[in-house]
């Protein structure tokens, strides 16, 4: 997210057009939720979805701080669920719920998910409280998941587009794509050209960029998430920049 605070970039990304955000959770970072409750604008829309990898927090407590949100503003916090990995930092500190052979195997975490996912699901039921679920995954166990338990199914654009495609579900699903914008088209060569590119990056100038996404409209998506690679905040601003315009410039045409 760069170097400015939520509350300036809720307000950038709401302006822009954008409707929701998904900002990480995770032991030594910042509390998103947190901050989230800090810059909730009640004159805004913009919804924060917060990554949650459940080896991190008990089912009981991310309702209860679901249920604090929601009496701020309801249906303004959503969560994104991911099996995700085990940081070093989390293993050193102890700061999993998992014993230690457990946090080597991510089949293990997603089953462990597969297990916590109702338990959170039938706790909000209990206690009346509401949110929304997405789970981010491509497997045959999140799509499963996503059908019996979630409302949304997150997944990455490159491996959509290598394989060809996914089995179909009933639930919708939101592609997340990092595109990298630049319409001179001899300095995209150049940064095509570079080493140590990330697979998921992909390279476009924004007329092309604005086919693939009505390609995929086409095609039943019609949320599309943006991300960014970056080696420093820098990097990151740079980016985001070019894709608050070009989503200014998106909606301006539909």
């Amino acid at each position: 997210m760069g170097t400015a605070s939520l509350d300036v970039i809720s307000k950038e990304l709401e302006d822009a057009g954008f409707y929701a955000m998904l900002v990480p959770y995770g032991v030594g970072e910042n509390n998103h939720f947190i901050e989230a409750a800090r810059a909730m604008d009640l004159n805004q829309k913009l919804k924060y979805i917060v990554g949650v990898r459940p080896h991190t927090i008990s089912p009981q407590y991310l309702a209860m701080i679901i249920k604090s949100l929601n009496d701020i503003q309801p249906d303004r916090v959503w969560i994104n669920f991911v099996a995700g990995f085990i940081r070093e930092d989390e293993v050193e500190s102890g700061g999993t719920m998992f014993p230690e052979e457990f946090e080597r195997s991510f089949k293990d975490r997603k089953d462990y998910m597969a297990k916590y996912i109702p338990i959170f699901n039938d706790f909000c039921k209990n206690k009346q409280i509401q949110t929304k679920l997405c789970m981010t995954g491509m497997s045959e166990e999140v799509f499963s998941l996503v059908e019996e338990h979630a409302d949304y199914n997150v997944i990455a654009f490159e491996p959509y587009t290598r394989l060809n495609g996914f089995r179909d579900i009933s639930k919708p699903r939101i592609m997340s794509m990092c595109p990298v914008i630049e319409d001179d088209e001899e300095y995209l060569l150049y940064l095509q050209s570079l080493d140590n590119i990330p697979q998921d990056i992909m390279f476009t100038t924004t007329e092309d960029l604005i086919l693939k996404i009505n390609d995929l409209k086409e095609k039943g998506f019609n949320d599309i998430m943006f991300f960014t690679h970056g080696k420093n905040n820098s990097d990151h601003d740079h980016e985001k920049y070019k894709l608050v315009e070009f989503v200014k410039q998106y909606k301006a045409l539909v």
